[in-house]
């Protein structure tokens, strides 16, 4: 939930001036609630919230940013996820299933409780304190030999010759 995010980040940001949060979103049913957030806070200008974006301009997104924060409860298959990382985005993500195993158990990114600011803070501070880059790698590798087109294409033939 981008609330959540939102709420964790004006905090982050008041410990780092220099982070900006860009919240890419599909639908704007909180839209106001978070808006509200944003206006109150001295923080304000390090989050722009910037609405949907048309999928073939995902990647522009992904490849100017370092990480990819999501706050889901639930996640079917994590696709912009998946497409942060392959490129190059580390994920900062919620602790869920499918985010585990996306992430290689937290190897190659973060994660934190859904719903919870506290945690998504600490996560967020540990950013600071970790190299950004080595997970930056160490996530697009992942994607490139687990989660590419071509990984799970050579998983089912794999399958499929053992049969």
């Amino acid at each position: 939930m981008y609330v959540t995010i939102i709420k964790a980040f004006l905090k982050y940001a008041a410990i780092n001036p220099v982070a900006h949060l860009y919240v890419i979103y599909h639908t704007d049913e909180l839209l106001s609630f978070a808006q509200a957030i944003i206006d109150i806070s001295p923080q304000k200008d390090s989050i722009t919230l910037v609405g949907k974006v048309a999928h073939s301009e995902l990647q522009y997104w992904f490849n100017s940013a370092d990480i990819i924060i999501a706050g889901s409860y639930y996640e079917g298959s994590g696709t912009a996820v998946c497409e942060a990382m392959s490129c190059g985005c580390m994920p900062v993500v919620t602790d869920i299933f499918s985010f585990r195993m996306i992430t290689d158990n937290g190897r190659c990114g973060l994660l934190f409780e859904p719903g919870n600011e506290a945690e998504l803070l600490s996560v967020l501070k540990q950013c600071s304190e970790i190299d950004i880059i080595e997970k930056q790698e160490t996530a697009l590798e992942y994607f490139e030999s687990n989660l590419s087109f071509e990984a799970i294409a050579k998983k089912i033939c794999n399958v499929a010759q053992s049969i």
